[in-house]
């Protein structure tokens, strides 16, 4: 497991809950908020460049600096949290929009992953999807999708008594 894919346990309603995995975003999912870093520090460069006043390059810095950082707010706090009672969805929008689904796996009827490309397979992302009675939810870009699904199994199995 990965640093950020640690066990922690907390009380729920539903009794003991333990985390298993927290899945994340591979940093390729950061485009925008790189892209914006690389604007803002062209942009600084070509102020100074061109001696453009110093008030300008600041408010230039300021300005991408803010959305490279609401991008990777987003980026950072968007996670799927594993657990031994199934799959919560936390998605980040911005700074201050956050959405929350939770999936207890009596409601999980099957997951699959793909990685589609050169891209993704050298970088290891892909995406996983999880079929419900209440429709898909699609999980992209997540780093080392093979093993997140193949942990998802498990536990989706050993929930359903078919463990060995």
């Amino acid at each position: 497991m990965d640093d950020d894919q640690k066990v922690e346990s907390s009380a729920t309603a539903r009794g003991s809950k333990e985390v298993l995995a927290v899945l994340r975003r591979h940093l390729v999912a950061l485009d925008k908020g790189i892209l914006f870093l690389v604007l803002g520090s062209v942009a600084v460069v070509m102020g100074l460049k061109f001696n453009a006043r110093p008030e300008i390059v600041m408010f230039l810095s300021v300005i991408f600096g803010l959305l490279f950082f609401s991008q990777f707010v987003s980026w950072w706090f968007s996670v799927a949290v594993l657990s031994n009672s199934g799959l919560e969805i936390v998605s980040q929008k911005g700074l201050f929009k956050r959405g929350v689904v939770d999936i207890p796996y009596e409601s999980i009827i099957n997951t699959n992953y793909a990685t589609k490309g050169l891209m993704q397979a050298m970088l290891g992302f892909g995406t996983i999807v999880v079929q419900t009675q209440s429709g898909d939810i699609v999980l992209e870009k997540i780093r080392k999708p093979a093993e997140a699904h193949n942990l998802m199994v498990a536990n989706y199995n050993k929930f359903r008594g078919f463990d060995e």
